[in-house]
């Protein structure tokens, strides 16, 4: 069952950190955060 998994980490997900698309993934949590921690700053001042 289940065999063909491959097991263990691919050569993809230990190098995604220093990707394109793993920049791309860190900036846009940090800009998500940014946004909702600003927009709820906005609600509470008015």
């Amino acid at each position: 069952m289940g065999g063909g998994n491959g097991g263990g980490d691919s050569y993809w997900s230990k190098n995604k950190g220093s990707s394109i698309e793993g920049t791309l993934s860190r900036y846009t949590k940090i800009l998500g955060a940014l946004f909702m921690i600003i927009a709820l700053a906005i609600t509470f001042v008015r």
